[in-house]
């Protein structure tokens, strides 16, 4: 169903005594190793029955994370727009199940449901976000040729250089924080995005796989994300 790749990078970043990101002007530029995997998807889940067969990649405590960012973008992907609003139950079912974990039930966080729907609905109607939204997150997709990924659809995935992980409190789990930068990421605002797409998770130790993570750099800021350019209009798509 999907091939992982995976290896590591050095990145610099700036940590305080304790690690820590910093702002600090005193600050040094300090050395890290991430993780980079590159996800390949043989078919795109289109509905939770089919996303629920990759759970056995979710379960993978070291790769799961990178997976679920590709199966957040099919599932981005699933959105209707010819349906009504809150009438995209297919794609409402597969978010909850990547969203759902034992923390966001347990806690006070909500669960996956009606604002989240409305949120959806919102940010993938304005500008017709639904037609490229989940498309800029894969290889060979670019503002510049309308969003289309090469084949089979691959994602670049990696640990980002701050909050990876982010230590567990006594209310809150550990998270990792993802960075995507696609095809064409330009940090002058000549690329598809001038930010990296960035996105957390979680894994649960209760059920032993991961999850999307409420906390940090969440699903929803992925989709109200003003960084990323609209296709490019006169691209013959």
């Amino acid at each position: 169903m999907l091939t992982i790749e995976m290896s590591t990078k050095t990145v610099e970043g700036y940590f305080d005594a304790q690690g820590n990101p910093t702002a600090s002007t005193g600050a040094l530029p300090t050395p890290v190793e991430r993780t980079v995997a590159k996800v390949m998807f043989n078919t795109l889940p289109t509905n939770v029955d089919e996303l629920r067969e990759y759970e056995g990649y979710l379960k993978d405590k070291a790769a799961g994370r990178f997976v679920i960012y590709g199966l957040l973008a099919a599932t981005f992907k699933a959105y209707d727009a010819t349906l009504p609003r809150e009438g995209n139950a297919r794609m409402y079912a597969m978010m909850e199940y990547l969203h759902n974990s034992p923390y966001v039930v347990k806690s006070a966080k909500t669960p996956f449901g009606t604002f989240d729907r409305q949120f959806i609905d919102d940010r993938m109607r304005q500008g017709n976000k639904f037609e490229y939204q989940g498309d800029v997150y894969w290889d060979g997709a670019t503002y510049k040729n309308g969003y289309v990924p090469t084949e089979p659809r691959t994602i670049t995935v990696e640990d980002y250089v701050y909050y990876c992980p982010q230590a567990a409190t006594a209310s809150t789990p550990e998270y990792y924080t993802m960075a995507c930068y696609g095809s064409d990421y330009a940090d002058d605002g000549s690329g598809s995005f001038s930010s990296p797409q960035l996105l957390t998770a979680t894994y649960s130790n209760a059920d032993g796989r991961w999850y999307l993570c409420p906390l940090g750099y969440s699903w929803n800021k992925l989709l109200s994300d003003a960084s990323v350019k609209a296709p490019d209009q006169s691209a013959s798509w």
